[in-house]
């Protein structure tokens, strides 16, 4: 297969983490530089990822100890290993409570766990297709030759699977809420010779996208009807596998929410399938991807080989299989329980409602399937899309309310996409890029009573010319203090001299590494804002609005406004806040944006705390002021990356503080 151009931006490495020509390594303050940098970046996508099926809502802190050991669960669960530092005794208790949650234990079962759901759906498809070739009876000249069968909205990885186990696939047309046609399917095994090509069926219980459920029952139901014998049916339940068992009342205990009396569909071992995967990674919720695969052993039709080297058989898909994640999953379901995890369960559907809900009220058609966890929305526009790690599919997006989805965070997700349907009243086109900065138009934006102590205010300056500021950004001088050209930066002190911002005689910057830990005690010398600039009159009123924010909230008659653009190419990411998640160390810091072209990032973030979640999201367009007050407010910018690979992306900004940073006898 060809590897062919296509719309997506190629990664290439970062400088900043760069483990080329280091003979000796990096140091180990290049080390923690770069390791706060990206724990800052994870806590900041963390707290705003709704669009795929992971569930962060979990803690393994007492497990940290585990991190110590080479734990190793090579070869097959069941006999052990003489690699003795594996966690079997955790993993088979595991596999026998997604035994019984499957009616699978007066039954011969088999499983393991894996590294995620794309190696036990492999798994069930090879069980599936030699035991198809094996129990089928072929004509006297010809093999069984099995054909897989699964709907269009049936994860990708089946197809890469079926494609690498050399199984003829045939994809079946899906119903309007994603769940396969199961008439069209019959028809299409009918259509073939089925008993030379017995089919093997994948289906889904909670598809990727719209999160609907496959008609199990009423499959095997036409197949016995249809007098087809011979199938094999494996069973991706990656996410409903978790969520649907706990939904039948057997503990009778708690209601699907909203009092629905809906049928819970069945797709266990009640019924004649051949195999389970489900994962542990989006329900229950682990740091890596992980998963359980569950069959019986009437069902395998292969050979093990004997292994003497690991002492044992060779049975699972990867030899040396991460043992972590036995332990992991078993501190889990050992802490909820059965109960818990249904709890967990009508919790996640309840928050389903609600955002369908919110979202309608925002003004975006929304909708979702009886039981589902995916809330399908139109596709809102793309900043919106990389905020809130949105999975999207031509014109329309979606949400999981995964079990650390609260409503707090859908009403933040609704919040912002009534602000973009403003937008599009106001404008009367939907804003699916920044706007450049001859595009800026009168918006109403609200500005609350602004409180030193517990606000931000967030501004459209509307008569600001943003052409002529921009101007003076083309020729900035690179920023001689970090690596890499991606940020060039120029600096000056004003006082307001009665309706005039003037312009101070030039002192170098400094911060404190209380402040900056990055380059905190360095005295920083950068070349002064342009006179041409200085004196431009919209440069003026941009001072000046920040200036009517200092007089409410501090006692300094002086700002420091630093002039900075962030480059961000194909080959380099722009970093706005290489200091990671700050403060300045001044009283008032304000961000006027100028502009923004052929970039996507660059995202604002207001936080109470450095380690708690943001209060405050969102990309500042071009003509926007975001003030608040250092002393309450935490703050950092996202990387920006470049959309185009031909051409570099920039964000030009004003960061202005009150007062200046200066040295401490200069103050």
């Amino acid at each position: 297969m060809a590897i062919i151009e296509t719309k997506y931006n190629k990664l290439t490495s970062s400088s900043k983490f760069t483990l080329v020509k280091r003979p000796h390594g990096l140091s180990e303050d290049e080390i923690g530089k770069c390791i706060n940098y990206i724990r800052d970046y994870f806590r900041v996508k963390s707290s705003c990822c709704l669009g795929y099926q992971v569930n962060s809502d979990f803690d393994y802190s007492s497990l940290f100890d585990f991190f110590n050991f080479n734990i190793n669960n090579v070869g097959d669960p069941y006999i052990d290993s003489n690699y003795g530092i594996n966690s079997r005794m955790m993993e088979l208790p595991v596999i026998d409570f997604f035994a019984e949650l499957f009616h699978a234990l007066d039954k011969d079962y088999w499983g393991y766990i894996a590294s995620g759901g794309t190696e036990a759906n492999m798994y069930g498809m090879y069980t599936g297709r030699i035991f198809l070739e094996s129990s089928s009876q072929p004509s006297a000249t010809s093999k069984p030759i099995p054909i897989a069968y699964f709907s269009e909205d049936t994860h990708y990885s089946i197809r890469k699977a079926l494609r690498m186990l050399k199984i003829t696939q045939k994809v079946i047309p899906s119903n309007p809420k994603g769940a396969i046609q199961v008439p069209m399917l019959i028809e299409a095994i009918l259509q073939s010779d089925w008993e030379s090509n017995p089919p093997l069926i994948v289906v889904t219980m909670g598809t990727s996208f719209k999160g609907a459920y496959d008609d199990v029952e009423e499959i095997v139901a036409q197949l016995r009807q249809h007098k087809i014998g011979k199938f094999y049916i494996h069973v991706d339940a990656a996410l409903g596998g978790l969520v649907l068992p706990f939904l039948e009342n057997r503990s009778g205990a708690g209601s699907i929410p909203g009092g629905k009396n809906h049928q819970v569909p069945i797709f266990d071992f009640r019924l004649p399938i051949g195999s389970i995967a489900v994962s542990g990674h989006k329900v229950i919720g682990t740091p890596f991807p992980c998963a359980v695969f569950i069959t019986l052993k009437e069902k395998m039709a292969y050979k093990w080989e004997e292994i003497d080297y690991i002492g044992s058989f060779d049975s699972t898909m990867s030899g040396s299989r991460n043992g972590l994640a036995a332990i992991l999953l078993w501190y889990a379901i050992a802490k909820k329980g059965f109960n818990g995890l249904r709890k967990y369960a009508l919790q996640m559907l309840e928050i389903a409602d609600y955002a369908t809900s919110r979202i309608q009220e925002a003004g975006f058609n929304a909708w979702k399937n009886d039981l589902g966890l995916s809330v399908v929305f139109d596709r809102p526009p793309d900043s919106i899309v990389r905020k809130w790690s949105l999975s999207t599919v031509d014109e329309y997006a979606h949400i999981f309310t995964m079990g650390h989805v609260n409503k707090k965070l859908v009403d933040k997700l609704a919040k912002d996409l009534e602000q973009v349907k403003q937008i599009e009243l106001n404008e009367g086109v939907a804003m699916t890029k920044p706007y450049s900065p001859s595009e800026i138009k009168p918006l109403a934006i609200k500005i609350i009573d602004f409180n030193c102590l517990t606000d931000y205010a967030l501004e459209r300056l509307n008569s600001v010319n943003l052409d002529k500021i921009e101007s003076f950004f083309g020729d900035l001088p690179a920023d001689p203090y970090l690596e890499g050209d991606y940020r060039f930066r120029r600096l000056s002190r004003f006082q307001l001299f009665e309706d005039r911002v003037v312009k101070l005689p030039h002192s170098p910057l400094f911060q404190s590494k209380e402040y900056n830990p990055l380059l905190g005690d360095v005295v920083r010398e950068f070349s002064e804002l342009d006179d041409g600039l200085c004196e431009l009159e919209d440069f003026q009123k941009v001072v000046l609005e920040f200036f009517d924010f200092c007089k409410v909230c501090s006692t300094s008659n002086e700002v420091g406004i630093h002039q900075i653009r962030t480059v961000a190419s194909a080959g380099e990411i722009g970093q706005p806040a290489p200091e990671g998640i700050h403060r300045d160390g001044v009283d008032l810091v304000g961000i006027f944006c100028v502009n923004r072209e052929r970039i996507e990032g660059g995202e604002t973030y207001l936080y109470k705390s450095k380690h708690s979640d943001p209060i405050f999201t969102k990309i500042l367009n071009p003509g926007e002021l975001l003030v608040f007050n250092d002393h309450q407010f935490f703050h950092f910018t996202s990387i920006v990356n470049a959309i185009s690979s031909e051409e570099k992306g920039i964000r030009d900004v004003f960061v202005l503080t009150c007062p200046g940073l200066l040295l401490p006898e200069r103050r």
